[in-house]
């Protein structure tokens, strides 16, 4: 009998054992899902994907990063270049170091612009209230030892391109009060600054042609011809007080010539 209601035990404890587990209640909202499921440190909610751009601290996105950003510097398109590497200096065949002062690079800028093609090409150290408007200005800046950067303005905005980034737009007008940073974005995101640039700014003001030009001084060189003296006189720029071309001025002669100084000046048309 014993053995009878021994195997009736085990075997209802068996066939317990079998049932299904009872279903935990369903959780009813998103709050009791994340309870349940916790995710992220100390159960908190994971933070929202930020764009690469929304990571900048001085600048923002002026055009998205492309191939062709990957090809130039921002000296090459400061020059408004979109293809190498070049280093204040370089075009113009003069010395490159970067440990050369601001003001050394801002002068072989300007020779690297000359040869180039450019006009009115001159630098200053004072924020320019003014241009003309056949000219750009572009500003340049060193971290002593390590780096230069350079910006440029278009319209009323400071565009800038770190390397072979993308290109930014500065938040801030250039003030000598407020270093500037190689912050970035490139093909793999965004890149803190890792360089700090500290100099003084150096302006660089240029032209795609001369300005007005004005009646300028003799150039020297004059001839006779039939009964007239000619005399060749610089045409002077207004903007940048350079020779920018020159002009054939003649003059009634009996056959005793007479140099410019002998003369009155003869103004041009």
């Amino acid at each position: 009998m014993k053995h009878r209601i021994l195997s009736f035990l085990l075997a209802c404890t068996f066939l317990f054992l079998l049932l299904p587990t009872p279903p935990a209640q369903a959780a009813e909202t998103a709050d009791e899902l994340i309870s349940a499921f916790p995710i992220g440190k100390e159960n908190e909610r994971a933070e929202p994907m930020r764009a690469p751009e929304d990571y900048l601290q001085d600048s923002t996105l002026a055009e998205p990063m492309n191939y062709t950003h990957s090809q130039y510097n921002c000296y090459a398109f400061a020059m408004g270049l979109t293809s190498g590497f070049p280093r204040p200096g370089d075009i113009s065949g003069r010395t490159y170091s970067n440990t050369q002062s601001v003001f050394t690079m801002a002068d072989n800028t300007v020779a690297d612009l000359i040869m180039s093609g450019y006009s009115c090409v001159r630098r200053t150290t004072s924020y320019p209230s003014s241009i003309a408007s056949h000219e750009t200005v572009i500003c340049l800046r060193t971290a002593p030892g390590q780096d230069f950067h350079f910006m440029k303005k278009v319209g009323s905005a400071w565009l800038h391109k770190p390397g072979a980034t993308a290109i930014l737009k500065y938040n801030y007008t250039p003030s000598n009060s407020r270093n500037w940073t190689n912050e970035r974005i490139d093909d793999r995101g965004y890149h803190a600054g890792d360089i700090t640039y500290t100099s003084d700014i150096a302006y660089i003001i240029f032209g795609n042609t001369h300005g007005t030009l004005l009646d300028g001084a003799w150039t020297g060189n004059h001839y006779h011809s039939g009964n007239k003296h000619y005399y060749e006189y610089w045409r002077d720029c207004q903007t940048c007080n350079l020779h920018a071309a020159t002009k054939w001025v003649d003059t009634p002669c009996n056959g005793v010539c007479v140099l410019p100084y002998a003369l009155p000046f003869e103004p041009m048309d």
